[in-house]
């Protein structure tokens, strides 16, 4: 079952790395999920390893097919909103939740950049430590061809050329 996957040969039960995954998907700590699934943490740090390498690994790096293309951005909040903090001496750091402006990596805001087509409906999101003019130009750059084509965006100053 699972054959020719990254899982093959990992001797775990496919409840298991659905479990893995979705720790991983929502940023939980290495040892937390050793702690949770019964499993070694240096096992863990392998395997997020492993799936971390074969997401770079098998990223589109193809220019995307089409003539129209939209971008965007969105900053997610990455704090987590509602979680107790108990220790008087180890105050929670300020969260960017409540900020105005763009995130970044810094203030736990995140950009994520996204580019669709049209026509195709393919999609490609990138998370990237800022938004800035250099950075979506240079994702814009490698996913669609310069000529011929058309790029809608909500004329934010990281798009004006």
């Amino acid at each position: 079952m699972l054959s020719d996957t990254v899982f093959e040969k990992t001797h775990q039960r496919p409840a298991t790395l659905v479990l893995l995954l979705r720790g991983i998907a929502k940023g939980e700590s290495s040892a937390r999920l050793s702690r949770e699934l019964g499993i070694g943490r240096k096992r863990v740090m392998e395997l997020r390893h492993t799936i971390q390498n074969n997401l770079y690994e098998t990223l589109p790096t193809a220019v995307m097919d089409g003539q129209t293309f939209e971008a965007d951005e969105v900053y997610q909040n990455a704090g987590k909103k509602g979680t107790p903090h108990f220790d008087p001496n180890d105050p929670p750091r300020y969260r960017a939740n409540k900020a105005r402006g763009r995130g970044t990596y810094d203030n736990d805001r995140p950009p994520i950049i996204g580019v669709i087509c049209r026509e195709t409906g393919e999609y490609r999101y990138w998370v990237v430590e800022h938004a800035d003019k250099a950075t979506s130009r240079q994702i814009i750059q490698a996913s669609i061809l310069p000529d011929g084509t058309l790029l809608f965006t909500d004329e934010a100053t990281n798009y004006i050329q």
